[in-house]
């Protein structure tokens, strides 16, 4: 998710592989809808009384918050803050 940032990590221990789970499956059917031009109903459907429309839906980055036992002292990494920069509203 952010580039770079795994050089930046401590290595990683051989517990926290033991406790990392990683599944792989089988999508054997999916559904999904997407458009990029909104909602897209019959004309006829129109007068029905139900509202119909969109709800966007964005992914965004806010601040950046140290773990409370970090060093004070340990700015957040370059890579970290422009991540957020990039990804703000």
């Amino acid at each position: 998710m952010i580039p770079k940032r795994w050089d930046t990590l401590r290595l990683i221990t051989e517990k926290e592989i033991k406790s990392t789970l990683v599944l792989k499956l089988t999508i054997e059917t999916a559904s999904v809808k997407i458009r990029n031009e909104g909602v897209v109903d019959n004309i006829e459907d129109m007068d029905f009384p139900v509202w119909a429309g969109i709800v966007p839906l964005q992914q965004v980055a806010l601040t950046p918050e140290p773990d409370s036992k970090l060093n004070k002292e340990i700015p957040t990494p370059k890579h970290v803050t422009d991540y957020v920069n990039k990804n703000q509203v």
